[in-house]
C-alpha cells in the first residue's frame, strides 16, 4: 500500500493527527533536538536505512552509512541527523558514530510511539 493509499483509508481525525504531529510536532521535536533550525532541511538527513533481517551483522547498515557520509561531505553537508521509532536502531546508530540528541514518547490518539533523534557531525569524518 503506497502512502496516498494509507492516508486516504484514514478517518478524519486520523488524517488530522498525521498532519499536525507528523507536520508539526515531529519536527519541532527533532529542532529541539538538535538545536539546528528546520533539520530536516539543514543537515544532510536520513529518512529510512533499511537492511534485510538476513543480512543484519554483515556490516551493511555500516557501509551504507560510509557512502551517505561520503555523499553528504561532498555536497558540503557539516551533519548527517536521521530519527528512529525502534529501539533496536539505537544501538546499531551509535555504533555507526551518531550521537543520540533527544527522546520523547509521542502521543497518539491509539497507541504513543517513541522516537529517538540522533546526529553525526563530518568535521572528523575521514573524506
Amino acid at each position: 500500500m503506497g502512502f496516498y493509499e494509507y492516508f486516504s483509508l484514514l478517518s478524519d481525525a486520523g488524517k488530522a493527527y498525521f498532519g499536525e504531529s507528523m507536520g508539526k510536532d515531529f519536527p519541532k521535536f527533532i529542532d529541539e533536538s538538535t538545536g539546528i533550525e528546520q533539520t530536516e532541511l539543514n543537515t544532510y538527513w536520513c529518512s529510512f536505512a533499511f537492511v534485510r533481517a538476513d543480512y543484519h551483522g554483515k556490516g551493511i547498515a555500516k557501509e551504507m552509512f560510509r557512502l551517505a557520509f561520503e555523499k553528504a561531505k561532498a555536497e558540503g553537508y557539516p551533519t548527517v541527523a536521521l530519527a528512529t521509532t525502534n529501539i533496536v536502531n539505537v544501538t546499531i546508530y551509535e555504533k555507526i558514530g551518531f550521537e543520540q540528541k533527544g527522546y520523547k514518547v509521542m502521543p497518539s490518539p491509539l497507541v504513543d510511539w517513541p522516537a529517538w533523534v540522533f546526529v553525526k557531525s563530518l568535521q572528523d569524518t575521514p573524506a
